[in-house]
């Protein structure tokens, strides 16, 4: 499928019913999540999927640097700055536009 401006475009609501909106006699595809700016835009308003995204990606990062966990060879505090640098930057991106509610505080 060719995508011009319209074709490939889909909107999201956050009315309770769907809408549908038609440009030139096509409807658009509504959805209930997109991706924007690398934060994940939900119909309910709330940031749950972004955040079990964000952490699930922190600790990839941390599963990757698992030989340097284990090392003896580099101190404790090396391998925090390394933590604080190359794992908390990913888990946490993004993080100021989150809500956070009682089960988002106690996931994170």
């Amino acid at each position: 499928m060719l995508c011009n401006d319209y074709l490939c475009a889909k909107v999201m609501t956050t009315a309770e019913d769907n809408i549908a909106i038609t440009v030139e006699g096509d409807i658009l595809q509504q959805v209930d999540h997109f991706q924007y700016l690398g934060a994940m835009i939900t119909v309910d308003g709330k940031c749950e999927a972004d955040i079990r995204e964000r952490l699930g990606m922190a600790k990839g990062v941390l599963t990757e640097l698992k030989h340097i966990w284990k090392s003896k060879a580099i101190t404790t505090s090396t391998k925090l700055r390394l933590l604080r640098s190359l794992v908390w930057p990913v888990g946490t991106y993004g993080a100021e536009a989150w809500s956070f509610g009682t089960t988002e505080i106690a996931q994170f």
